[in-house]
C-alpha cells in the first residue's frame, strides 16, 4: 500500500520482486526483480483507489476503485489476466 500519489498517463510500470519458497533458495533460485508497462485502466471521477493484482506466470492486473474493497466481487470473477503478448508488454 502507498500514499497520496497523483497516477495518471495511458500507460502506468509496475515493478516488483519475485520471491521464493526456502526449498527453492536452497535449489539456487533468487529473487527476480520484474516490470511491465501495462494500459491505465478505466477510471470514473470518483475513483480514488488503485488495485494492483499479481497473477500465476508473472501476469499484472490494474483496476481503480472509489473504495478500498476489491473492484471484483469475487477475484474468480475477475475479467481474465491480459496475455502479455496482447498488451505488447513483457516482463523485463
Amino acid at each position: 500500500m502507498t500514499c497520496c500519489w497523483r497516477i495518471e498517463g495511458t500507460t502506468l510500470k509496475v515493478d516488483w520482486i519475485k520471491s521464493m519458497t526456502r526449498t527453492q533458495h536452497e535449489q539456487g533460485a533468487r529473487e527476480e526483480t520484474l516490470s511491465i508497462e501495462i494500459p491505465n485502466p478505466p477510471r470514473q471521477r470518483s475513483d480514488r483507489y488503485l488495485h494492483v493484482h499479481f497473477f500465476p506466470g508473472d501476469q499484472v492486473r490494474l483496476a481503480w476503485s472509489a473504495n478500498l474493497d476489491t473492484p471484483y466481487e469475487n477475484l474468480k470473477e475477475a475479467p481474465s489476466v491480459p496475455n502479455s503478448k496482447d498488451q505488447e508488454a513483457t516482463p523485463q
